[in-house]
Order: structure tokens, then C-alpha cells, then sequence
């Protein structure tokens, strides 16, 4: 938890929150403290600590330094447990909060329907469906488009507005409606998640001759980064070899070699 900075510094974008065997109040925890950390804000660090540890928390696998890395879990520790198990269980029970949509449908008989998802991020999407028909018996109206459209259980949406541009003369049967929706929603799932989701680029690395590896450091410039960002390789190399104190004299020499660093 204290190198989540340094972690994110080096080109981190997300890690795994080891919690094999472990009950849900160890996770609410776990992502509790986290989301604290990556916002700039003090960790939970005790009701993590209460929820399960062997009396602490070690960072040997992170640091190199593996000196009292195994603890054993003390009577002290289940009963601190026991004291924050209430509160936890009431964090991972609350409801997913859900995004509001705004929904603009065009029904205009002759014409596909049309549906346009907003949410209040700016993303927006738009999807066509079956081809309006002239109704038999009763139009559709902005009171069937609501209860038709608003059917977003088991998604992460909740519909706020509803707006409908409907000539009066047109229908289409429930199923088609249900289709144009399912259709809106996983556009509107794959536009947050693409908006959301970092952007990398590759960088070609000038080719160094082996002998001169330790006189061109500057030729291994990052070669792989975020976009608009990146840290030099022999940095990258020197962070690495610091943590991983099991690697044998052969490969730490090999390392050295191409860091540039002797005092690593």
C-alpha cells in the first residue's frame, strides 16, 4: 500500500488484490483501502489490519528485505475481527449505483426506429432497429417507449429522461423494442468502457551493439508506455533489480550490464 504512487509511476495500471480462501469483508477492506490510497488519501490500513492479518502487514516480496515476513495469526487479531465485521458487511451490500441515461427515440412510420443513449460523461451513442409500421390498431407513444426502454434491470443504467418523437401513426411490437434497447445498451457499455480504458503506444528501440551496451544507455529510451509519458529503461532496470534480490550473480551481472549501473 505505501508504493502504490511509486507503482503508478512506473507504468502500473492495475494490480491484483490477492484474496484466495478470504470472506467479502476482507475484500470491502482491501478495495476500500486501496481506493483511498490511489485518491491521494490515507489508507484504512487498521480495519484491514483487523480483518485478517498474522499481527501486521510485511512489504520483503516488494522491498527484497524478507526478515519476519510470516507471522502467526494471534487470538488479539480474531478479536479485532470480530469488532469490524459488522461495519464491513455493510460496504459490500449497498447497491451498485447506477448511471442515468437520457433516451431520444425517433418513431416515424416508414423509417427504421432510432434510439440515442446519453449519459452524464458526454458519451453518446446511437442505434437503429426494425423499420416503423403503419399501427393496426394503437400507435406507439412515449408511455410504451418509457415502460419498453426502461427495462434496464440487471444493467448498470437507470433511465432519467425519455424523450419521443412519435407521429402518431406508427407502431412496432414489444419484442423489437426490447431488441433496440439491449442493442443501445452494449453500445453505450462499449463507448464507456473504450473512453475509459488507457491508450499505449509502441516505440521502436535503436538497435546497441552488445559491447557498447554500457556507453549508449541513452539508446534504451522507454519502449514501451503510456501515451505522452514514459521512464527511461535504465531506471526501469534499476527499480527491478532492487526488488528482486533471488536473481543469481550471472543474471544480476547480465542486468548491470544493460542498466549501466554498477552499484545496483
Amino acid at each position: 500500500m505505501p508504493y502504490l504512487a511509486e507503482l503508478a509511476q512506473d507504468g502500473v495500471a492495475s494490480l491484483k488484490i490477492e484474496g484466495r480462501c478470504k470472506r467479502p469483508e476482507y475484500v470491502a477492506a482491501a478495495v476500500t483501502a486501496l481506493v483511498q490510497a490511489r485518491a491521494g488519501e490515507e489508507p484504512d490500513l487498521d480495519t484491514l489490519r483487523a480483518v485478517f492479518s498474522r499481527s501486521g502487514f510485511t512489504d520483503g516480496y516488494y522491498t527484497g528485505k524478507r526478515q519476519q515476513m510470516f507471522g502467526t495469526r494471534q487470538k488479539e487479531d480474531v478479536l479485532q475481527a470480530k469488532e469490524v465485521l459488522p461495519h464491513l458487511a455493510q460496504l459490500y451490500q449497498k447497491p451498485t449505483p447506477q448511471i442515468a441515461l437520457t433516451m431520444d427515440v425517433r418513431v416515424q412510420t416508414g423509417e427504421p426506429a432510432a434510439l440515442t443513449l446519453r449519459d452524464a460523461d458526454g458519451n453518446c451513442v446511437t442505434v437503429s432497429g426494425e423499420t416503423v409500421q403503419p399501427a393496426r390498431t394503437k400507435a406507439t407513444d412515449a408511455a410504451q417507449l418509457e415502460r419498453q426502454l426502461g427495462k434496464l434491470g440487471g444493467t448498470i443504467y437507470a433511465l432519467a429522461e425519455l424523450h419521443a418523437d412519435c407521429d402518431g401513426m406508427g407502431m412496432l411490437p414489444a419484442s423489437a423494442w426490447n431488441a433496440l434497447r439491449r442493442d443501445g445498451i452494449a453500445a453505450m457499455d462499449a463507448k464507456r468502457i473504450a473512453t475509459n480504458t488507457p491508450h499505449y503506444t509502441i516505440q521502436p528501440v535503436t538497435p546497441v551493439q552488445r559491447t557498447d551496451l554500457r556507453h549508449k544507455n541513452s539508446a534504451s529510451s522507454a519502449s514501451f508506455s503510456r501515451t505522452g509519458t514514459g521512464f527511461p529503461h535504465s531506471c526501469w532496470m534499476s527499480r527491478m533489480l532492487r526488488h528482486c534480490s533471488c536473481l543469481s550473480k550471472r543474471h544480476r551481472q547480465r542486468f548491470q550490464q544493460m542498466s549501466g549501473n554498477e552499484s545496483i
